[in-house]
């Protein structure tokens, strides 16, 4: 997805939502050492202010970040970032189950495991993925 003033040669611009301080660390020095142009937040809380005041192509957003499935029962994810493709991370091995109550804005699913560059580039992935229609 390419916001309405970027070219194509523009890095799409991410928004990460992890609490651990660690983690966001190593993205802010990751994405730094890769030229890619991010924003971390801590809570859900920081990720509304960020999100009314800044168009994102992707989000990827901690799993257990403040109990995050009983906040989507509640508020859906997508009215917050309101078309902005979401990437789920987690430390544990389970994927998005078909009970969950995601959007479809929750493209993908994976595990910090992979280490942050490869979170990173499936986070590209996604952004540069053509917008689907349910969107």
């Amino acid at each position: 997805m390419i916001r309405p003033n970027q070219n194509q040669n523009e890095s799409p611009q991410i928004l990460v939502i992890d609490d651990d301080p660690l983690f966001r660390a190593k993205v802010r020095q990751q994405a730094k050492k890769r030229g890619l142009p991010v924003t971390v937040c801590g809570s859900l809380r920081e990720m509304q202010v960020m999100a009314e005041a800044t168009e994102f192509d992707v989000a990827i957003v901690d799993y257990y970040l403040d109990d995050l499935k009983t906040y989507l029962r509640g508020t859906d994810i997508a009215s917050i970032l309101e078309s902005t493709p979401v990437m789920l991370i987690s430390n544990t091995d389970h994927g998005i189950e078909d009970n969950d109550p995601f959007p479809p804005s929750v493209r993908k699913f994976v595990n910090k495991k992979i280490g942050i560059g490869a979170i990173l580039d499936a986070a590209l992935n996604i952004a540069a993925a053509p917008k689907s229609s349910d969107q």
